[in-house]
């Protein structure tokens, strides 16, 4: 997606997810600022790849280019595993330096 700006909110979610086996589709987004706030339930808004219970492939990759990116009330980038799979790769290329990586984190949920 290249856009000059991206805006999600209330749940909204710019999203691959696999089910099964093999490798998710990777999400790649090109934007002057990115604006993610909120959630929906148990649902935060953001960019992301995951691999849902009983899957056993891998997430996609997720690539972020931005010169500005806000994330609030809960909102996040990341990609998440919800079985026994991997994550996927998380790639910031940011614009200004003044943004890092560190914005960027992967998480890991374990079934119970």
């Amino acid at each position: 997606m290249n856009t000059q700006r991206l805006s999600l909110s209330n749940g909204s979610q710019v999203e691959s997810v696999i089910s099964g086996a093999g490798i998710g589709g990777a999400v790649t987004i090109q934007a002057d600022e990115i604006a993610a706030f909120g959630a929906l339930q148990d649902s935060p808004s953001g960019l992301r790849t995951d691999v849902f219970p009983g899957a056993t492939g891998r997430a996609g990759n997720l690539s972020v280019t931005t010169r500005t990116l806000t994330l609030r009330d809960g909102a996040e980038v990341g990609s998440a595993v919800f079985g026994d799979a991997r994550g996927g790769t998380l790639r910031s290329m940011p614009l200004n330096p003044s943004i890092s990586a560190a914005w960027l984190r992967e998480r890991v949920y374990f079934p119970r």
